[in-house]
């Protein structure tokens, strides 16, 4: 399920996107890679005067049977553009995730933004782990749009693992369009 509440989807000002979906993997060659999955993602848009405060939480739970597990190319991952932007893509990995990230844009020129962030997110074996150590960052962007979509960010991030630089296409805290499970519509 997905609800959306946007002024524009491409670069929102106010409004919100949520999503929650289920989903059910039956192993069929195998019969050890079974498994249950719930995914809740939220973003909301908040505008003050000229500025907007960017909120967005997201929480992946496996469940598996005994004898059960999820494949690697299946597990939930932290890391990249779009989650933890200080460490690489899916430098994180495992059955749960809990990601929170929080960003401030404020307009430099008509079609420019400057941002600043903080993420924080984890991953564990089990969702009772999922608040015992998180990996942070935070940074400092700038966004080049139009008046409904975003052209270009620049992200300068810094984490545990350094200062990276991130130079992307994408809606900075976008909801992803696909989930663990196929979209029917």
């Amino acid at each position: 399920m997905t609800a959306d509440t946007r002024d524009v989807a491409g670069y929102p000002m106010s409004g919100g996107r949520y999503r929650l979906s289920v989903a059910q993997f039956h192993d069929q060659t195998f019969g050890q890679s079974s498994f249950r999955r719930v995914e809740a993602d939220a973003a909301q848009y908040i505008p003050i005067r000229r500025t907007v405060v960017a909120l967005r939480a997201r929480v992946d739970l496996s469940q598996t049977g005994d004898g059960q597990t999820v494949p690697f190319y299946l597990l939930p991952a932290l890391g990249g553009a779009n989650s933890l932007r200080g460490f690489l893509d899916y430098r994180f990995r495992d059955r749960d995730l809990l990601m929170l990230n929080a960003e401030y844009r404020w307009p430099l020129a008509r079609v420019i933004d400057a941002a600043a962030f903080y993420d924080a997110g984890t991953v564990a074996p089990e969702a009772s782990e999922l608040t015992r150590r998180f990996h942070r960052d935070y940074g400092l962007g700038v966004r080049v749009h139009s008046a409904t979509h975003m052209l270009v960010r620049l992200d300068v991030a810094r984490s545990t693992e350094g200062t990276r630089a991130l130079l992307t296409f994408s809606t900075p805290l976008a909801l992803p369009n696909r989930s663990v499970a196929p979209f029917v519509p």
